[in-house]
């Protein structure tokens, strides 16, 4: 009878410590598809070039929102794709390669102070960003060569609300030159609980999923994918997950 019920709560216990053994990890790492898919069931927003704003397409009857300075640091919540035009940047016939800037700002009222003015586009690509406004609180740049495709991944810097995207082409204008994308919230992020393996425990050696909820309100992660053509970006495409 001891030994019956020793082999009962052994068993209990093996039940217990494998239910404990989960994990919550985050799948997210920062890699972005190639190509630009019509769907992604995982996506809580997805941007609308043509009205430029973001369109919501979680199941919840109202968008959440972003209060003003919340936003932390996130590393590699910022994914990007770059495809460049063969006749890239073209001067008298002959492409060539673009400098292109990404500035993480908490406001964008500072750049109405630069985008309507070529000369102060050109001022804002050649400067530190950092050091024209405390709104500009994180910039990178990457040289792109004519019919190049490059991915970039950046961490998402504390109290960053929007990412604005500049190309340096030789007549810089705002229509041409400048994309300005708001970082939306997100609720209930999923996350994947993942087992530890136990070799004493074959059921615990696979990892198995379940439903974990975030903070409410916290900040997208973007997947951005941008065309950038001879004069101008031609294409912007984003999601926010």
């Amino acid at each position: 009878m001891k030994t019956h019920s020793l082999l009962l709560y052994l068993f209990a216990a093996l039940l217990l410590l494998s239910g404990c053994a989960g994990k919550p990890v985050d799948e997210w790492t920062g890699h972005i598809e190639p190509e630009y898919k019509k769907l992604d069931k995982q996506a809580k927003w997805e941007w609308q070039p043509a009205s430029n704003q973001w369109q919501y397409q979680d199941v919840e009857w109202i968008p959440p929102h972003l209060p003003a300075g919340s936003t932390l640091y996130e590393p590699r919540s910022i994914a990007i794709h770059l495809k460049a035009d063969p006749k890239l940047n073209a001067q008298l016939g002959e492409p060539r390669t673009l400098l292109l800037k990404f500035i993480q700002m908490s406001n964008p009222a500072e750049l109405d102070n630069y985008r309507h003015s070529s000369f102060r586009l050109a001022d804002l690509m050649a400067a530190d960003s950092k050091q024209l406004a405390p709104d500009f609180l994180r910039e990178g740049r990457v040289i792109l060569s004519p019919d190049e495709t490059k991915v970039l991944v950046f961490d998402r810097v504390k109290g960053a609300a929007y990412l604005a995207i500049f190309a340096g082409y030789f007549q810089m204008t705002n229509d041409a030159s400048v994309r300005v994308l708001p970082i939306p919230a997100v609720t209930g992020r999923t996350l994947a609980y993942e087992n530890k393996k136990r070799w004493w425990w074959p059921f615990a050696r696979q990892p198995f999923k379940d439903s974990a909820v975030s903070p409410a309100g916290e900040a997208a992660r973007l997947k951005v994918w941008l065309e950038i053509g001879e004069e101008r970006i031609s294409s912007l495409r984003a999601r926010a997950f």
